[in-house]
């Protein structure tokens, strides 16, 4: 039963009916009810979420996080009060929600997005944590509160966060973890069943505990504490004090060299190159072919949500253009006028590029230029996560290093520098200056790349800490 908007406290309700033989209603209910909370901005048809009033709130962060994803137990369906309080994706709030559900019960427990970053994304909320957050959980026992990430081997949402819950405790007897999780199924199974519920989490090798957070809350409990008890000890992070790990190492510089290219995943151009159209954080386009597969992976694997966020006409566009014997021209030819990229397309484009499962496809779409970064970060025998930074930018805008002098003997920094001129080596005359801003940018920490200034530092938290890999 949904009721209007009503102010708290006690009210009364009363339900009559009438049939075809009665000319007088039926009184079925005449009751009272009491308003706990209200919600925000109510929405026709989501499902509530149940009330939060029982909740044992002791004002301990990681305490209060649970308990308040225990009172959500059995919430069943979408759209729902949590997909409503995150906000709309591709117009609708109907989308899967087990991060929005974890952001959910932080912000009802008091709990930042400082300390838990808010996300309908379990990518974005993973490495939206600060550095040393995330913990290897091959040698590290999570404890009540903490956040646990799943990779649950879809091939139609790779990725190495795609499933999101809390962490109720860590039974040593099973080797099991006790979760609360939003958008799971009550049943063994280990598949998405838009519920809210508890579960026993152990990897396996279609569903792998990818990472724990253990947040910085404000009252954090220690590593070494469970909250069920347990004879055996808790380990310690494996990311030693000084390091850093290299997921945390990788997202930071994926997000550098985002930056740089332009305006991160929401990125579109139109021919300005002979391209035809160049899309993404790096840049795909129509004129290499490194476009189309993006494309066909997002409106092959999320048709629904690719109508949605392109609209059903430039949906149905990108579907022709994937046929199209001359794809190069059909761009040109549909969505350009006078040369100029459409300014509807445009929008349509760069809202598809909004969508996570976009992101992520675009993600999925870099794993040769990560492999490359890698290459050149292990041949020049590097350790830092500038160095690491440095490289992907390199891959990326140069693929790589040319003519590199010998580096033995030479320290870091001056190792970075020798990789500089590499890629300066390895490119014409004529870009040779972004390439150095954007490479020394890094090197320094600071600089000024396309007309912005960078504090690498203090905008991504970029440090010459060492990689533990």
């Amino acid at each position: 039963i949904v009721f209007g908007k009503a102010s708290l406290g006690e009210h009364y309700y009363r339900i009559t009916a009438t049939d075809a033989k009665q000319t007088t209603p039926k009184q079925l209910v005449n009751a009272k009810y009491k308003v706990i909370e209200q919600a925000s901005a109510p929405v026709d048809g989501v499902v509530p979420a149940n009330p939060i009033s029982g909740a044992n709130l002791t004002g301990n962060m990681a305490n209060d996080i649970v308990e308040i994803a225990r009172t959500q137990i059995g919430v069943y369906g979408r759209p729902n009060d949590y997909t409503v309080w995150m906000g709309k994706i591709g117009n609708t709030y109907s989308y899967a929600w087990c991060a929005t559900f974890v952001s959910w019960c932080a912000n009802k427990a008091g709990i930042g997005t400082d300390i838990i970053p808010k996300s309908a994304s379990c990518y974005y909320m993973a490495t939206g944590f600060p550095s040393g957050v995330l913990k290897d959980p091959s040698s590290y026992t999570p404890v009540k509160g903490d956040i646990i990430f799943f990779d649950n081997k879809d091939p139609d949402a790779p990725g190495q966060y795609n499933h999101v819950g809390i962490v109720d405790y860590y039974d040593s007897s099973t080797g099991k973890v006790h979760t609360i999780e939003g958008n799971t199924s009550s049943a063994a199974s280990q598949t998405n069943g838009n519920t809210v519920a508890e579960k026993d989490r152990k990897s396996s090798s279609t569903f792998v505990i990818s990472a724990y957070a253990h947040p910085n809350y404000k009252n954090n409990p220690k590593p070494s504490s469970s909250s069920k008890p347990s004879s055996s000890s808790q380990a310690s992070s494996t990311v030693p004090a000084g390091t850093v790990s290299y997921d945390d190492a990788l997202a930071k510089a994926f997000a550098i060299t985002a930056a740089f290219e332009g305006r991160g995943y929401v990125n579109v151009a139109g021919n300005f190159d002979g391209a035809g159209l160049s899309v993404g954080m790096y840049q795909w386009n129509i004129g290499s072919g490194s476009l189309q597969p993006l494309l066909s992976d997002y409106v092959t694997g999320y048709p629904t949500e690719a109508e949605t966020a392109l609209g059903s006409d430039y949906y149905e566009g990108i579907l022709d253009l994937l046929e199209s014997d001359n794809q190069l021209q059909w761009v040109i030819d549909n969505m350009h006028e006078n040369g100029v990229l459409k300014s509807d397309w445009k929008a349509a484009l760069e809202n598809m590029c909004r969508q996570p499962n976009f992101q992520q496809i675009q993600r999925n779409h870099t794993t040769s230029y990560v492999n490359q970064a890698k290459s050149l970060f292990k041949k020049y025998g590097l350790t830092t996560e500038r160095s690491l930074a440095l490289c992907f930018d390199i891959s990326i805008q140069n693929w790589t290093a040319k003519n590199v002098v010998d580096t033995s003997g030479m320290t870091e920094s001056q190792k970075q520098l020798a990789l500089v001129q590499g890629a300066l080596n390895n490119t014409s005359s004529k870009y040779q200056d972004d390439v150095r801003s954007r490479k020394m940018t890094i090197v320094n920490g600071t600089g000024t790349v396309h007309g912005i200034t960078y504090n690498l530092q203090d905008k991504y938290g970029l440090t010459d800490a060492v990689i533990s890999w």
